[in-house]
């Protein structure tokens, strides 16, 4: 017997790629958990004809200087208000199906291919591998990958920060109850951290918003409403998301939150506020995002979402945390830099001196660049030695 091969090939990604999702077809309809490629060959794409009205829509154009693709919009389908796109000469559209309108259940590889290309903003870098897109074909393990040129890139090329909440146990307060059941219910304590948004014209009733309410009496009691995520480990986190339903739906009594503040812990005991946002409310879409976005990580092993509201009603669909592990981390830092302003001074010193003394309290990261003779505590003797780095009497 014989067996003739024509081709074999390995597919890598782009030095620095941040994202990268397999391509399924080349202009040709979307369908759920699929990612398709339109040219300008394809002509105007609407909703009857590419169905892209459920997928996030990248439109990219050629760059000889660059020899990549530059990203010129980036949009999600908002249904039958999706407006129709006609690409111009070297454009490409790449449609990545978010996933199947009020489904029961996600479609994972479009869950997947959501969180492959978040955070992807216009003037970012896109790839195409084993895809000829003048002749309109894709080959095996076709893919188009992505690289930032905003803040979102990781310093130092260390680990590219991810969801670390998604598919994480958490717990709530302020979900409104009717008899003591759920109105609009929290299924299997799983719906917050599914991966899976409501779509942009899924009303309140959609099955991915959880409902809360401010009668409720944990809200009363506290003023806000919490979501409680336990990470399970250790992270360095440096972006918060959280998505509502907007005042679209406001004839049902149901707007955006008034504040979203994030906090972070150790132990699920003692809080630390990172910031706060306030949704950019909506009627004309149904669900709105509240990004808390970081200039310096911070590090914690659970995460509160504390959610004060401007009417009765709120509606959450998903929160996300994302970061590196912090016990994986490559980070380099500088030794005595307590501050972490890439240089060893009196503030740094004053800092450990301060510690010591109990007026002052560290935080993981700070203590670690505290602990110049690694003996896992803080105290007088690294005190000294920060003082004697910062008069370069000593070098660590």
């Amino acid at each position: 017997a014989h067996a003739w091969i024509e081709e074999v090939e390995v597919a890598s990604s782009p030095l620095g790629a941040i994202g990268e999702i397999y391509v399924d077809g080349i202009n040709t309809y979307v369908q759920a958990g699929r990612t398709v490629i339109f040219t300008p060959a394809f002509g105007t794409i609407d909703g009857k004809t590419a169905n892209h009205k459920w997928s996030l829509n990248i439109v990219a154009e050629w760059s000889n200087a660059d020899n990549v693709y530059i990203v010129k919009s980036v949009s999600n389908g908002v249904g039958s208000d999706t407006p129709a796109v006609t690409l111009k000469a070297g454009q490409i559209m790449i449609a990545a199906h978010s996933w199947e309108n009020n489904a029961t259940d996600p479609v994972y590889r479009s869950v997947y291919n959501r969180n492959q290309f978040n955070g992807i903003e216009i003037g970012d870098k896109l790839s195409v591998s084993n895809i000829d897109v003048a002749a309109a074909k894709i080959g095996a393990a076709a893919t188009v990958s992505w690289t930032s040129l905003s803040g979102y890139k990781p310093e130092n090329n260390t680990a590219i920060p991810q969801n670390v909440a998604l598919n994480k146990g958490y717990t709530t307060s302020g979900i409104h109850l009717t008899n003591g059941e759920a109105t609009y219910p929290d299924e299997n304590g799983k719906t917050l951290t599914d991966g899976r948004n409501a779509t942009a014209d899924g009303n309140y009733a959609h099955i991915a918003f959880v409902g809360f309410h401010k009668g409720s009496a944990e809200y009363e009691a506290n003023g806000y409403a919490t979501i409680t995520v336990d990470l399970g480990a250790k992270y360095d986190l440096n972006k918060f998301v959280a998505n509502f339903a907007s005042s679209k739906n406001s004839g049902s009594g149901v707007t955006a939150p008034a504040k979203v503040t994030v906090y972070v812990s150790d132990d699920n005991s003692t809080w630390t506020s990172v910031g706060f946002v306030s949704p950019e409310d909506s009627t004309a879409i149904n669900v709105v995002t509240a990004v808390l976005d970081l200039t310096k990580s911070v590090t914690g092993r659970y995460v509160q979402f504390r959610i004060e509201s401007n009417t009765n009603w709120f509606m959450i669909s998903e929160v996300e945390a994302y970061g590196v592990s912090a016990t994986e981390s490559d980070e380099k830092y500088l030794v005595g830099d307590v501050n972490d302003d890439k240089i060893v001074d009196s503030v740094d010193y004053l800092l450990v001196k301060r510690a010591c003394f109990n007026t002052y309290t560290l935080s993981d990261a700070e203590e670690a660049r505290s602990d110049v003779n690694a003996d896992k505590k803080v105290d007088s003797t690294d005190y000294l030695l920060v003082k004697r780095i910062a008069f370069g009497t000593y070098i660590a």
